[in-house]
């Protein structure tokens, strides 16, 4: 969605059940890393995530060049 959505729109999802996470910011606003942080801290691996993050682990490292690897498509719709 381009634009933020309505309290009744985000309180209906809710309702539906069709959300598992709600953020409190919007995807241009770093609502992704906000439910990436809630999950991790959920499954019980913010801290170590982090923690290799922070020292640049072989594991973290491996994580970037695989990441690196992927090249992104994107499709936009016809107007």
């Amino acid at each position: 969605m381009r634009h933020p959505a309505g309290q009744a729109f985000v309180e209906r999802v809710i309702a539906r059940g069709s959300a598992d996470v709600v953020t409190a910011f919007s995807g241009g606003l770093n609502g992704l890393r906000e439910a990436t942080d809630a999950l991790l801290h959920i499954m019980g691996r913010y801290g170590e995530t982090i923690d290799r993050r922070a020292a640049y682990s072989a594991d973290y490292q491996r994580y970037l060049s695989e990441r690196q690897v992927v090249a992104p498509e994107i499709v936009r719709a016809q107007r």
